[in-house]
């Protein structure tokens, strides 16, 4: 049996909060001690100096890159597809970041998927 190492890094000043939401949908649903291959997972973004720590960074790209990294790294496509269906839950009710249309800080949204993964 072998682990699933992860190594996550924020590739600017948006990417603490945003990484941390991605971890927090990895740690609930990763399947322990599974893998299938190597390969790299992430929501390729330009920087947002503007929104720096302000909790309103979008963390949605990087939770369905959890939704990837569970399909084609770990080898659980029904797991991912819970992500990618929580995430449309989410939408659907309306918690958004400002980039679309909402108020909801990042960490609300992080939350709101959480919890239709529950």
């Amino acid at each position: 049996m072998t682990t699933a190492n992860i190594l996550a890094l924020g590739g600017d000043g948006i990417g603490p909060e945003v990484v941390d939401a991605g971890l927090e949908v990895l740690d609930r649903l990763a399947p322990q001690g599974e893998r299938c291959g190597p390969g790299i997972y992430e929501a390729v973004h330009g920087s947002a100096p503007d929104i720096a720590g302000k909790g309103i960074a979008n963390p949605l790209g990087t939770i369905l890159s959890v939704a990837m990294l569970l399909d084609h790294g770990l080898g659980r496509p029904d797991m991912a597809r819970q992500v990618e269906m929580a995430v449309e839950q989410v939408l659907q009710a309306g918690v958004m970041t400002p980039d679309l249309g909402g108020t909801a800080k990042t960490s609300d949204v992080t939350k709101a998927v959480l919890e239709f993964l529950a």
